[in-house]
C-alpha cells in the first residue's frame, strides 16, 4: 500500500499489521500509521482514537484494536528531551528528600512522596545531581548524570559509563522517558 509506505518514510517501524484492505504500522516510539480502504472508518477511526497517544500493542483483521498508554497525568505531555522523574526513599517515610538536577544556574527538584515531575535534559553536558534532606536543607550526596537522546525514537536514557550517581541512589526506567529514582539512606 503506497499510503503506508509514504507515512512510514524516515520512521523506525516496530510492528506491521494488515486488514482486509488496509495496512497499519506502529513506530518504535508508539505512533500508529495506517492507510487503505476506509469505507467503514477502519483507518480514520483508529487514527483518530490513537492520536497523541502511545500505541503499545495492536491487532487487526476485519476490525482493528490498539492498546494505548495514556500520558502520565502528573507530568502532562512531555516535550522532546524531557523525562518524567519521581523520587522514592527506602528509609523512614516521614523523612523527606529532594533530588536536585542542576545544569549551570538552572535547577529542577523532584521530592520524595510527591508526584513525578517533568525534568529538562536539553544539555549535552553533565547534569549535577544532589540528594538533599528537606527538613534540614542538608545536601547529603552528590554526583553527575549524563543524559542521552535518541533522535529517531525520542527516548532519553542515561549514559552509565559517564554518569557517577551518588552511592545510595539508583534508578529504573519504566515506559518511555519515565524514570523512578530511589534513595537508600
Amino acid at each position: 500500500m503506497p499510503g503506508i509506505l509514504k507515512a512510514a518514510t524516515g520512521k523506525k517501524i516496530a510492528t506491521v499489521h494488515t486488514g482486509l484492505a488496509f495496512a497499519a504500522a506502529v513506530t518504535e516510539d508508539g505512533v500508529l500509521l495506517a492507510a487503505g480502504w476506509d469505507d467503514h472508518q477502519q483507518v480514520s477511526g483508529i487514527l483518530q482514537a490513537t492520536a497523541g497517544k502511545k500505541v503499545t500493542a495492536m491487532a487487526s483483521r476485519v476490525h482493528t484494536l490498539a492498546v494505548v498508554q495514556e500520558p502520565d497525568p502528573d507530568c502532562g505531555p512531555l516535550q522532546p528531551r524531557q523525562i518524567c522523574a519521581s523520587l522514592h526513599t527506602t528509609g523512614d517515610p516521614q523523612d523527606a528528600y529532594a533530588l536536585a538536577f542542576k545544569v549551570g544556574g538552572d535547577q529542577q527538584q523532584p521530592t520524595s512522596g510527591a508526584p513525578c515531575q517533568a525534568i529538562d535534559t536539553q544539555s549535552t553536558q553533565a547534569t549535577h545531581i544532589i540528594v538533599r534532606r528537606l527538613p534540614t536543607s542538608q545536601d547529603i550526596a552528590s554526583g553527575s548524570v549524563y543524559f542521552t537522546y535518541d533522535q529517531g525514537t525520542g527516548v532519553v536514557g542515561i549514559d552509565t559509563d559517564k554518569s557517577q550517581l551518588p552511592v545510595g541512589l539508583s534508578y529504573r526506567m519504566s515506559g518511555s522517558n519515565r524514570f523512578t529514582f530511589t534513595w537508600t539512606p
